[in-house]
């Protein structure tokens, strides 16, 4: 039983060869990245990792402020997420007077 667990620890623990090829294959997919970027910007194409915006917004019946966020997925993917808040005023909503009748209220 102790030869057993003396194994599976042994076999459990990482070789430091192993740690280097992962490093070295992690460098390598890093510099296929960035010479896809490259490419990719060469072509015309503009490349963000994130992007943000906010504002300020006035109308004729109201305003708004919003805020955007975006993360840059692939080349043909994007998440955007967008808040806004605003207050507008409509025709419909107009001050009702209540009538009056020989000077008596009716309300």
């Amino acid at each position: 039983m102790l030869l057993s667990m003396a194994a599976i620890l042994t076999y459990g623990q990482a070789n430091p060869a192993d740690k280097n090829k992962t490093k070295e294959q992690k460098k390598q997919e890093h510099k296929e990245h960035l010479n896809e970027l490259m490419k990719q910007y060469e072509e015309g194409s503009l490349i963000y990792a994130k992007q943000s915006a906010f504002g300020f917004k006035l109308n004729t019946d109201g305003w708004g402020v919003f805020y955007e966020h975006g993360k840059y997925m692939t080349i043909t993917k994007t998440n955007i997420w967008w808040l806004e808040f605003g207050e507008r005023k409509t025709i419909k909503k107009k001050k009702f007077q209540p009538a009056k009748i020989s000077g008596v209220d009716l309300f």
